[in-house]
């Protein structure tokens, strides 16, 4: 029982922290959808849509969560969620605990904030860019990641202007600025 106990605990705390300001700022960033949609296009998605592939990007619900394959069988997806339960969906998204452990392999010290920033572009990027950028940070330093993280613009090849805001925010503050 104690050993089952202190992996728990050694599990719990090899995970870097995500302050609870930045994982509302998240919530607020990707703002919130009750029925699925096309990441890509922001279009809504129905069932047939959704199961048959008929979309661009991927299939998103609540605070930009992907809709993995599995719940594709979920009637609950196609009624749509609360904003409560799609908070949970975010806080439990695998690619919270993917992120924090990249951002464990950063060799400096960051602030809080920059952290934070690793996990807000992890949650919207993914957790392989993530990596790139701590292997930036670690080989180059911070202003070298900051200036990686200003390239994820893109959506379908286009320039999104409020990609490229959110980047300039995100790479402003990873400067520690």
């Amino acid at each position: 029982m104690l050993r089952v106990i202190f992996l728990m605990l050694f599990t719990v705390s090899t995970l870097a922290s995500q302050s609870s300001e930045s994982f509302e700022r998240v919530l607020q960033l990707e703002g919130f959808r009750s029925l699925p949609y096309d990441d890509a296009t922001g279009k809504t998605l129905t069932k047939c849509q959704i199961i048959s592939g008929d979309y661009k990007g991927k299939p998103h619900i609540g605070y930009g969560t992907v809709i993995p394959k599995h719940w594709f069988n979920k009637e609950w997806v196609y009624r749509g969620v609360s904003k409560t339960f799609a908070r949970n969906l975010a806080k439990q998204h695998p690619i919270r605990k993917l992120v924090s452990r990249e951002v464990l392999k950063v060799k400096i010290k960051l602030s809080q904030d920059q952290e934070d920033v690793l996990h807000e572009a992890g949650y919207n990027l993914g957790h392989l860019v993530i990596r790139k950028l701590v292997k930036t940070i670690n080989t180059k330093g911070v202003n070298a990641a900051a200036d990686r993280l200003l390239l994820y613009t893109k959506s379908n090849g286009k320039t999104l202007k409020g990609l490229v805001k959110r980047r300039k925010q995100e790479a402003k503050r990873l400067r520690g600025k």
